[in-house]
């Protein structure tokens, strides 16, 4: 819960005025991934290092890295693309000296920004 004093806020020092509020904590829940991703054809679930990952052709192009991110693998230009379309949402992931991947912060992406990186990363590893 949050506490504003409205009288500060409109420059009037006077004690009181304070205003309690919830904030409903938002984001994309792991079930929403794996529908999302388990919707697009030939797509299966599987392991990869002990980490959820998404695959078609036995080639990955999702993993769930933690609960609050996704990696979503793209080509290289994609991935620097995204992270400086969307700067506070997704990042790029390196691997070694290479961008292996955009990592999406689920707490602050929407759905159809997730629903659009998946498919461009499915279409990518499905041909």
């Amino acid at each position: 819960m949050f506490q504003i004093n409205y009288r500060a806020l409109k420059g009037d020092e006077k004690p009181g005025g304070v205003i309690s509020f919830m904030v409903k904590k938002v984001g994309i829940t792991l079930a929403q991934i794996r529908h999302i991703a388990l919707s697009l054809p030939n797509a299966v679930e599987m392991r990869h290092h002990d980490i959820p990952s998404f695959r078609v052709n036995n080639r990955i192009f999702e993993t769930i890295w933690d609960k609050d991110h996704l990696n979503v693998m793209l080509d290289p230009v994609q991935i620097f693309d995204t992270a400086e379309k969307y700067p506070r949402v997704c990042s790029v992931f390196w691997w070694g000296r290479r961008p292996r991947c955009v990592q999406v912060n689920l707490q602050l992406a929407t759905l159809s920004l997730v629903k659009e990186l998946l498919k461009e990363a499915w279409q990518r590893k499905a041909s």
